[in-house]
Formats: structure tokens, C-alpha cells, sequence
């Protein structure tokens, strides 16, 4: 056989072989935009939420206390309670609170100091009760730009043994004696960039020498929101206390004794119970509650919830709690019913009362739960 001829004849037939492929990836890439193209994945809410009790930056000294945070993008929750915290020389509080919790179509996020006494720059620094909230919420519809709120609740504030009117607007300055340094009261910050938001509340923000020294009660919520829809909790409005969170914190007078507590507990997206429970503080008896675990939330209606869990009495383990927590909007509409068990079962601890100073809050996502209105929120009248 000619190999010349074979040669060419084997050149011929690659060729084909060829061009056929070459037509049929051709066709392929000539195909419409509608038959190839993915289906568009959908975006996520962001969340992002931070609280903190008391950040302290004092010669030298740099500590940090009731730390909930900083929020997972995905969303989640934390909380972080203190009996108290004591720096020699620089620093003394009562019961300090954090939370942040971001679901649904919202992130809300607060923080809580009672009884502060803080020295700044040879400045005594007083608070009878101080307190940062911040809520970043996606509004319904189609319309994605976030909605800010903050505000801060501060009572009883002495400064070189001033006494400092509170005037409730953001970013009010009040200056140090000696002209060292200055106060920001209700410090807000606020950031937008499209459909991303956040806000940050301080509720006392102390600077020396261009520094900060301290900052009192810091609540940080941000959000980037989706034209997906509102979502709500798993099970929506029928399965009540799903993706909720009870919170309160501040002070009531209980037979004209001053008592100071927080409460946390709820329900998680899956259903599961979690939370601290109760911290309390009733000076006059010498009674200290620290919860230990949430055993029980219950839903009563639609401004009352029950937490139950168990506690440590004075370091004594074995006590449990129930807490009644009913949400009229903040301030002294809410009431609160505290009852504190001893391991026998017999109540050593019982009050019903309005707040005098703090809140009282349910936290849900499912947007048909209207909130309370806002109301004035006067000044303490109990003094520990």
C-alpha cells in the first residue's frame, strides 16, 4: 500500500472528525441565555450585634465587663450577666447585663449598669442606673434600607459631685472639671450604605486627653436586609415563644426596699429553651440571686411571658425562680412578678411591682406582634 495515499486518506478522516466536533460545540454555545442560565441564589439577612456593660481603659488598666457578642453574620443570639464588677480605686458597680440577638428581620441588642462609681482623671463618676438600647430592623416590602433606633436611660448621674441634667438628646457634652476631658450622654452613631445599616449606643462615654477612658453601657445593632420577604421565627405565629427572647432589667421597690435585676430567657429558632434566667439583688435582706439555667418559657398572651429555672442563692445551689414578665412599653408601664424558691419549695422571695427605672421587653420576629408604644421614662425613685 501507497503510505503516501494512507497518510492522507488518515488526514482526511481526522479532519471530519473534526469539523463535526468542532460544529457541535458550536450549536452548544449557540444555545439561548434561558436554557443555560442558573437560577439565582437568594441572599441572606446579615446580622451584626455587640454589648458590652462597662469597657474600661484606665492607666493601663484595660478590662471589659458583661461581653455579649460580637454576632455570628448568620445571626444568633448572647447574653452576658455580672452579680458586679470591682476594680480597686477605679471602678464599682452593682449588677451588670449585655444581650444581643439578631432573627428575623431584626437585630436588638442592650446593656445595663447599676450602681456605678467610676474614677476618671481624679473625677468621681456616679450612676444610679445606666442603660443603652439599639434595634436595626428591615422594614416590609419590597424596600430593603434599614430602620435605626437607639436610646439610653441614664439615672441618678453626679460628676465631680455635680449633679448632671440629662437632657435625653443624643450626643449631649458635658465637660470634666478642670476642662481634662469631657462626657458624651447618649452617644449615638449611625451608618447606611444601601440596604446595610447600624447603629451604635453609648449610653456615657468618658474622654480624657482625646482617649477613652470609659464607656457605660454600649449597645451595637446592624442589619443588611434582602427584598426576600420578612422572616419570622420556624413556626411563625403558630408556635407561640419560638424565636423569642424575653429580656428586662432595672430596679422596683418591694416593700420600700430597693431591688435591682436582670432576666433573660426565650425560646431559639429550633425551639430549644436558653438563656441565664434571673439575676437579682436585694441589698436591705443581703439577698443575692444568681441564675443558673432556664427550665421553662411559657406565652400568656401577647405582652406576658413565665421563666422558670433554677438559681444560687447567697452560693447556695438548689433554689429555682419563676419570673412573670408583663411588656406594656418601656418604662414604668411594665410590671414584673419575681417569686425566688428555696429547695424545700417554700417561696423566700416574693414582689409584684411596676418597674421603677429599666424595661421590660419581648423580642419577636414574627412582624403581625405589634410592640407597645414608646413612653417617657421617668427617673429611679428608689435609692440603694
Amino acid at each position: 500500500m501507497d503510505k503516501t495515499w494512507f497518510h492522507k486518506a488518515q488526514a482526511v478522516v481526522l479532519f471530519v472528525l473534526f469539523s463535526v466536533l468542532l460544529a457541535a460545540c458550536s450549536a452548544g454555545l449557540n444555545e439561548s441565555p434561558e436554557e443555560v442560565q442558573l437560577e439565582p441564589t437568594a441572599t441572606a439577612t446579615v446580622f451584626s450585634g455587640r454589648a458590652t456593660a462597662v469597657r474600661l481603659n484606665v492607666l493601663g488598666i484595660r478590662r471589659v465587663f458583661a461581653n455579649a457578642g460580637p454576632l455570628p453574620s448568620g445571626g444568633g443570639a448572647d447574653e452576658a450577666t455580672l452579680i458586679q464588677a470591682n476594680v480597686p480605686g477605679t471602678l464599682s458597680t452593682g449588677i451588670l447585663s449585655a444581650s444581643t440577638v439578631g432573627q428575623g428581620n431584626r437585630t436588638f441588642s442592650d446593656a445595663s449598669t447599676d450602681n456605678l462609681v467610676a474614677n476618671v482623671a481624679g473625677t468621681t463618676i456616679r450612676g444610679d442606673f445606666i442603660q443603652a438600647e439599639a434595634a436595626a430592623q428591615c422594614p416590609t416590602g419590597a424596600n430593603t434600607t434599614p430602620i435605626l433606633n437607639g436610646n439610653s436611660q441614664i439615672v441618678g448621674l453626679v460628676v465631680g459631685g455635680n449633679t448632671v441634667r440629662v437632657t435625653g438628646a443624643p450626643n449631649q457634652r458635658v465637660r470634666l472639671p478642670g476642662g481634662l476631658g469631657q462626657i458624651i450622654i447618649n452617644e449615638q452613631i449611625k451608618t447606611r450604605n444601601g440596604n446595610t445599616g447600624s447603629i451604635t449606643v453609648n449610653a456615657l462615654r468618658v474622654v480624657v486627653g482625646g482617649v477613652t477612658q470609659v464607656v457605660v453601657s454600649s449597645a451595637q445593632a446592624g442589619i443588611t436586609c434582602t427584598d426576600a420577604g420578612q422572616p419570622g421565627g420556624p413556626g411563625g405565629p403558630g408556635e407561640p415563644g419560638v424565636g423569642e427572647l424575653a429580656r428586662g432589667f432595672g430596679r422596683i421597690l418591694c416593700d420600700g426596699r430597693c431591688v435591682s435585676f436582670s432576666i433573660m430567657g426565650g425560646r431559639n429558632d429550633e425551639g430549644s429553651l436558653w438563656g441565664k434566667g434571673l439575676m437579682l439583688t436585694d441589698p436591705t435582706r443581703g439577698l443575692t440571686v444568681k441564675g443558673q439555667s432556664v427550665t421553662g418559657y411559657r406565652v400568656v398572651d401577647a405582652n406576658t411571658r413565665v421563666i422558670t429555672g433554677t438559681a444560687t442563692v447567697n452560693g447556695r445551689s438548689g433554689f429555682t425562680y419563676r419570673v412573670t414578665i408583663n411588656d406594656n412599653g418601656p418604662g414604668t408601664q411594665d410590671v414584673i412578678r419575681i417569686e425566688v424558691f428555696n429547695p424545700q419549695g417554700q417561696r423566700i422571695f416574693f414582689c409584684v411591682e411596676r418597674l421603677d427605672c429599666g424595661n421590660l421587653r419581648i423580642l419577636n420576629p414574627n412582624p403581625n406582634r405589634v410592640a407597645p408604644p414608646e413612653r417617657e421614662r421617668p427617673p429611679c425613685n428608689c435609692d440603694d
